[in-house]
């Protein structure tokens, strides 16, 4: 156990490269699933033994109490779970970003490929060698 109890903070990220960010997001996703379960469990414990307490109505006031605490774990637990969904697509935002961006850079470069091809011809520009060389212009 920590200072923090069971559920330390992450260590500070280093973002290096692809698998630093994949390792984290995977880590405190875990974490994340792994405190949404324990919400549930308490939640669940927490109903029971707050339902169980005596009052005046037969202990009616003390179930419909121990229901509505119960509900707010059941949400913090239901936010942790989707707070672990978004930090994964976190790092698949970010994979499709790189792919992008790749592709957006082969796509620059077969046109100015295609421009120099056509530069180093005679003169005369297809109508690939022109579409080319204005998107390698843009670039």
């Amino acid at each position: 156990m920590t200072a923090f109890g069971p559920f330390a903070p992450p260590p500070a990220p280093e973002f290096r490269t692809a698998s630093d960010v994949y390792t984290y997001c995977t880590e405190f996703a875990a974490r994340l699933s792994g405190m949404a379960l324990e919400h549930e469990i308490s939640a669940l414990q927490l109903q029971k033994a707050l339902g169980q307490i005596p009052d005046d109505r037969m202990g009616l006031r003390s179930k419909l109490k121990a229901k509505l605490v119960a509900g707010h774990l059941k949400r913090a637990a239901a936010n942790c779970e989707a707070a672990s969904m978004r930090i994964t697509g976190a790092y698949l935002a970010m994979v499709s970003e790189a792919q992008q961006n790749e592709s957006a850079e082969r796509t620059a470069k077969a046109a100015n490929a295609e421009a120099a091809r056509a530069a180093k011809s005679d003169g005369k520009m297809t109508p690939n060698a022109a579409l080319a060389a204005k998107i390698a212009k843009d670039y």
